[in-house]
């Protein structure tokens, strides 16, 4: 029984282009807490603030369309669309 695996480089690339960016992330908050010295809650507190933003944004969202707000689902549409 042979079996055979397809390799595709573009979507490899991209997953490696994701690891390093994630590598990059854990560097840079490493470079802020241990050499910098900033607050490591000031960075909680923006990043659980940012998370509860986008979670009211899609409840909202997801209430525009279910109740077939049209103005606001439009306004979402265009705000979220890309040129």
């Amino acid at each position: 029984m042979v079996h055979t695996v397809a390799f595709h480089p573009l979507p490899a690339l991209w997953s490696l282009l994701g690891i390093g960016g994630a590598l990059a992330c854990l560097a840079s908050l490493e470079i802020a807490v241990t050499i910098k010295h900033l607050d490591w809650r000031q960075m909680i507190r923006i990043i659980l603030i940012a998370y509860w933003f986008a979670f009211v944004v899609g409840v909202v969202q997801f209430l525009s369309i279910k109740m077939d707000i049209t103005f606001v689902h439009d306004w979402f549409s265009h705000l979220m669309s890309r040129e």
